[in-house]
């Protein structure tokens, strides 16, 4: 994810973020689609024209129609406007899909709760608001101020690689929880880096990164930039920096995936589109049509290498990478493939980090054989302490997933500076098996793991 868009989103626009999984969205470019009707939706809201916004919040949800964290803001401005009747059932269908609770909770929307019509509402609120726990805390970082993003794993080595928003650096965490800078501080022109990935078999690391006010010495001049960057895992040496151009428009490269090929494909939020970097190539092409999808973010492989799953605003699509064509992947209605972040595959079932609702999970998407349909979910991590300061990506490490718990997206003032240290948290990198069932309502026991017991 991108953080520029965060800086100064306040009340009436945090629901961009949780629309694309992100803390910061109120910056994006893109003004039709989903988007677009919801920004104008947000800003009739602040203008106290609910009507209108009721208007343009049910374009946008026509726009993104499973998309849970719409509907509750959909039934906010039903409140604001009157319409109870409205609010409760757009609430309710919200809450059911697994997001909401901050909408339930706000005093506008009180009244609907009361009585009769709002029974839906408290008993699906009252089911989302029990916590699931599945998850054991692997290692932490000492640096407050790392706003890590993306995280990556070497089966080779054992080792975990963390990348930091602020300091534009990647930091190597050993099999014994010890850290040390891979790539140190704007080393080799680093930008703020996000997902990443390694290639075993190369002994390489595989980063996207952007540029951001946010990061520690951004200027203007590096908003909008994006560089996808190859390192050597034995010699930390720069091997590849690729960008777009020459192109004036705005990229966000966000998240990657490696093909069995050597290919690299990479979503560029900013712009709307999917690339790919083929085996020794130093050109992006588009997959598909660019300018295409709404604010693609996390990116899976499947199995037989043919298809890719892209999470993006509506949901997850199935790119074809023989002719480009892409189409939703179908789900049950009753579940929701929207407010993703990290995605990734694991044997035919889809593994997600759903930051875009409210409350985040963990969660897995159990598929067909084919990997052509959505079966159902199985949820791993709900309501979990750290998650208030947003879980962003993960790594499949053996039949465990690691992810990032607490990445303090939010953790810049208006003026683009970072919060001082003692308001910020250790960064926390959490395990949760894949394998195991779903924990039931009692939080997970504390204390660390060290990775040299975690495989």
């Amino acid at each position: 994810m991108g953080d520029r868009e965060w800086i100064g989103v306040r009340r009436g626009m945090a629901l961009v973020a949780v629309l694309v999984g992100l803390a910061w969205a109120a910056g994006l470019a893109q003004t039709g689609g989903a988007l677009g009707e919801y920004r104008r939706g947000a800003e009739a809201m602040q203008a106290k024209d609910y009507q209108a916004a009721v208007r343009h919040l049910s374009a946008a949800l026509a726009a993104a129609p499973s998309h849970p964290g719409l509907m509750a803001e959909l039934a906010r401005a039903h409140a604001l406007a009157g319409n109870r009747e409205a609010a409760a059932a757009r609430l309710e269908a919200a809450l059911r899909l697994g997001s909401g609770l901050d909408v339930k909770d706000d005093p506008a929307v009180a009244p609907i709760l009361d009585g009769a019509a709002g029974a839906g509402v408290r008993t699906a609120a009252a089911a989302l608001s029990s916590p699931v726990a599945t998850s054991q805390e692997a290692f932490r970082l000492p640096e407050r101020d790392l706003i890590p993003e993306g995280i990556a794993y070497d089966p080779v080595a054992k080792h975990f690689y963390v990348g930091s928003i602020y300091k534009r650096k990647i930091v190597r965490v050993d099999a014994g929880g010890r850290a040390s800078d891979f790539v140190g501080e704007g080393r080799d022109g680093l930008l703020a880096v996000l997902g990443m990935k390694v290639d075993a078999a190369g002994r390489t690391l595989w980063a996207a990164t952007e540029g951001t006010l946010s990061m520690r010495g951004g200027t203007n001049d590096d908003v909008g930039r994006s560089a996808l960057v190859q390192y050597d895992l034995r010699t930390g040496r720069l091997l590849k920096k690729v960008e777009v151009g020459p192109d004036p428009a705005p990229h966000l490269f966000n998240d990657l995936v490696l093909g069995g090929d050597g290919s690299v494909f990479l979503t560029d939020s900013e712009h709307g589109s999917v690339w790919r970097l083929g085996p020794g190539a130093d050109r992006l092409q588009p997959v598909g049509a660019p300018r295409s999808l709404e604010y693609p973010n996390g990116i899976a492989l499947s199995s037989d290498g043919r298809r890719l799953f892209v999470a993006h605003l509506g949901g997850i699509v199935v790119l074809d990478l023989a002719t480009g064509h892409r189409s939703p992947l179908p789900h049950p209605e009753s579940l929701t493939l929207a407010g993703i972040d990290g995605l990734y595959r694991r044997g035919h079932d889809l593994v997600a980090v759903q930051n875009g609702l409210e409350p985040p999970r963990i969660v897995v998407f159990a598929m067909t054989g084919g990997e052509d349909r959505v079966l159902g979910l199985r949820v791993l991590e709900r309501g979990h302490p750290l998650f208030p300061a947003i879980p962003t990506t993960g790594a499949i490490a053996e039949d465990d997933l690691y992810y990032i718990a607490n990445a303090q997206l939010r953790a810049f003032g208006p003026d683009n500076r970072i919060f001082p240290l003692d308001r910020l948290q250790e960064p926390v990198v959490l395990r949760t098996p894949l394998d195991a069932p779903a924990a039931g309502n009692a939080p997970a026991a504390p204390g660390r793991l060290p990775l040299g017991q975690a495989h």
